[in-house]
């Protein structure tokens, strides 16, 4: 008795889907290069990338390169929301591990910032940022609809 042999991958769905406009963005921040290796003292901060125009945030990922060697924290975000991406990350951590994040980031995932200036910032009563240094990967995507 012959089996029936069907061919159903036209109704079953994508199970895979790849879009060219995936971006995913590395900034690395060394604190010793900035103000002439005077670093950032408390409150002070740093614009360091304007993110790219239609630019769909998804994610933000820090990792601690070198360790600031004393109690501190980092804030990285916008001018309207200087904490929104990274809201008080160790500093004084493991090198090369994930910066945790506080969970009182404000910026959720899908909100479009085009063109927008991401800042770090050295949090208020901090100790200076003058040794440390992140990477922060970005993630994200490119969008042809912006309203």
């Amino acid at each position: 008795m012959a089996v029936a042999a069907f061919n159903i991958q036209q109704s079953v769905g994508k199970n895979r889907a790849q879009s060219t406009r995936r971006v995913e963005i590395l900034k690395t921040i060394d604190f010793t290069t900035i103000n002439g290796g005077v670093g950032l003292a408390a409150t002070e901060d740093a614009a360091f990338m304007t993110t790219p125009k239609n630019f769909v945030y998804e994610d933000c990922h820090p990792v601690l390169k070198t360790a600031e060697g004393e109690a501190s924290t980092v804030d990285i975000g916008t001018e309207a929301d200087v904490d929104g991406l990274l809201d008080g990350g160790n500093m004084n951590g493991v090198a090369n591990a994930a910066i945790a994040k506080a969970g009182t980031e404000s910026i959720a995932a899908g909100t479009v910032l085009s063109e927008t200036e991401l800042r770090v910032l050295n949090p208020a009563a901090g100790a200076t940022l003058n040794v440390g240094k992140i990477d922060i990967v970005l993630v994200g995507y490119i969008s042809d609809i912006i309203a």
